[in-house]
């Protein structure tokens, strides 16, 4: 979470666990992008419990799918649609596995490049 926090410089009000994480990756309107690209480096050393790794590959592709098409749930603060993308970095001997527990978490479109 923390690192989060500092990459895209959440608000103060960032409460440090999966809501608000879900909650300002949706927003990031102090940022002014108008794209982004989050890259997660050494996914395969993250040591998150499947339910963490399930949670956070469900904000990941909630949010990406979320900025894809703009969002106009509040009719006051409409987005455009916004290119949001998530590279993993994994080690090369590790990749078999890590797109398998991808896979397992219902990630289906991994494009693996080295």
């Amino acid at each position: 979470m923390k690192a989060f926090a500092k990459a895209f410089r959440f608000p103060d009000y960032f409460g440090y666990n999966w809501d608000a994480l879900d909650e300002c990756i949706n927003d990031l309107k102090w940022l002014g992008a108008s794209s982004c690209v989050l890259a997660l480096k050494n996914l395969d050393q993250t040591v998150l419990g499947d339910q963490d790794s399930a949670i956070l590959v469900d904000i990941l592709r909630d949010t990406a799918m979320e900025w894809s098409v703009g969002r106009t749930y509040n009719p006051s603060f409409p987005t455009p649609p916004t290119p949001f993308h998530v590279l993993l970095g994994v080690r090369q001997p590790n990749v078999g596995r890590t797109v398998g527990r991808l896979n397992s978490l219902g990630v289906r479109d991994v494009d693996v490049m080295s």
